[in-house]
Order: structure tokens, then C-alpha cells, then sequence
């Protein structure tokens, strides 16, 4: 940021890039704004995208009064407010543009819908995620009773680690579901490693649980991990002979001493 204020660097790096086009300006912070405004500050060639009423990361910094300001920064603007909305129903816009018309800082504005009508949303007040994620299971069953395709149907969360409860849910009321923000929970590596661990605590002869915990002791390899679970079905107590045999405890220990577990 800081070399831009460096003459010779800005014109070098301005005549480079001669547009610049930034979308979802809202989510700008103050350092990123001022590396844009500099970069456009010789050319005069900007375009900036944004709604102020859609911020969201405010968290990490950014500050949706880059967008409001913007203004301020250039001689000549030209502004121009897309107003017809071709997501949502009615009802979801005349909800959103009754929350955001007191806002003290903002663009004044009206979301038109193109839409057809829909139903009202609704605000279902729980007293945890538990019970949240046992009302939207309950939901979703009532949809799946009344002969709405499952395919139809889509959870939105904020955040990836909201859903791990209705992953749970779900996964209890036996409802197939496909996580489309990156893995579900129990899809991860991790989790897989951890849950292989307490199969084989409650089925010691689950040769695939086996397969998957071996599988992540550096060193041992496939045919030493199938000559072990060859030697554990021999017994009838499988965990408890485990130690007992003197093959697996020397590699399993040399593993360790070599610093690879």
C-alpha cells in the first residue's frame, strides 16, 4: 500500500492496469480500498459493484461505507441502482426492505421483485441449535410426506459449522443429504480416522475399520497391515491379543521411535 504513494511505482503499476473493476465493494476494508483508489487515482477508470445493505464482513475488517464514500473519492461519478431483484419472492423483499429502511447509512432504495408470489418466511424462535435442527428435520419430513422431491429441497446456514447439528439430525432420521460448502462432517479425514477407532471397539472384526486405522501408522504399509488383521481374526478377543503379539508391538513401536507417528 504503501509503495503506491512512490510517483514512479503508481505510474509504472497505472500504466499496466488501465481498468479496474471491483465487485462487492461493500466487503472492502480500509487497506484494500485505499490500494484500489490509488491504482485508479491516474487513470480515472473505475468501476466499483456493491450493495451496503449486504455487508458481511465486517468481522475480518471490511467496512461497507467504502461503498458509501466512494463518492467522495472522484471528481465525476456516474451512479446507477439495480433495483429489480430475480432471486427472491415478494414476501422475502418486502421482509428485507422493512429491516433495512431505518438504517441511518445507506443508500436509500426499494427491491423491486420479478418474482411470482410466494409464502410468508417465517421466524421460529428455539430454545437451542439442537432443537433447531430437530424443527428443520421436522420440516423437512412434512415437505417429504406431502410429495415434495427431497431434490427440492435446500438448507441455507451461515456458517459450516452450524450444520454439523442437522448433519447429525439428518443422518438419524436416515434423510440422504448432500453438503454443497465442502465436506460434510462426517466426510472429513479426521472424523473418519476417529470414528474407524470406536468400530472397532464395538465390532473388533470390522476388517474396513481396521484397514482405515492402519492406514495412518507411517511405515506399516499394506502387506504388514493384512498380515496383522490375518493374525487378530485367529482370535475370538481380537483388541485384547492385539499387544500380545510381538510382531505388531515391534512395528508399531518402531514406527513411533523412528519419529513418524
Amino acid at each position: 500500500n504503501k509503495l503506491l504513494d512512490e510517483k514512479l511505482i503508481a505510474k509504472n503499476i497505472a500504466e499496466k492496469i488501465k481498468y479496474v473493476l471491483v465487485d462487492e465493494y461493500q466487503d472492502t476494508n480500509f487497506i484494500q480500498a485505499e490500494i484500489i483508489l490509488k491504482i485508479a487515482k491516474i487513470n480515472q477508470n473505475i468501476m466499483v459493484v456493491g450493495d451496503d445493505a449486504q455487508s458481511i464482513y465486517s468481522f475480518r475488517g471490511a467496512n461497507f461505507k467504502n461503498l458509501l464514500n466512494f463518492g467522495d473519492k472522484f471528481k465525476k461519478i456516474q451512479k446507477y441502482k439495480i433495483t429489480y431483484n430475480y432471486r427472491s419472492t415478494p414476501e422475502i423483499l418486502n421482509l428485507a426492505n422493512n429491516s433495512i429502511e431505518n438504517n441511518k447509512n445507506q443508500f436509500h432504495k426499494k427491491m423491486i421483485p420479478t418474482r411470482k408470489s410466494s409464502k410468508n418466511p417465517k421466524c421460529i424462535i428455539v430454545d437451542s441449535g439442537e432443537e433447531q435442527a430437530k424443527y428443520v428435520v421436522k420440516e423437512i419430513l412434512n415437505y417429504k410426506n406431502d410429495g415434495l422431491d427431497l431434490s427440492e429441497i435446500a438448507v441455507l446456514y451461515r456458517s459450516n459449522y452450524h450444520s454439523l447439528r442437522l448433519q447429525k439430525e439428518l443422518q438419524a432420521k436416515k434423510i440422504p443429504f448432500e453438503v454443497r460448502s465442502g465436506l460434510s462432517f462426517f466426510e472429513q479425514a479426521h472424523i473418519k480416522d476417529a470414528l474407524a477407532h470406536f468400530t472397532i471397539i464395538f465390532n473388533p472384526f470390522n476388517k474396513l475399520a481396521w484397514n482405515r486405522i492402519f492406514s495412518i501408522i507411517p511405515g506399516l504399509g499394506r502387506k504388514n497391515s493384512q498380515k496383522i488383521l490375518d493374525i487378530l481374526s485367529d482370535f475370538k478377543e481380537p483388541l485384547k491379543k492385539l499387544t500380545d503379539i510381538d510382531f505388531i508391538s515391534s512395528k508399531i513401536i518402531g514406527a513411533k521411535i523412528s519419529g513418524k507417528t
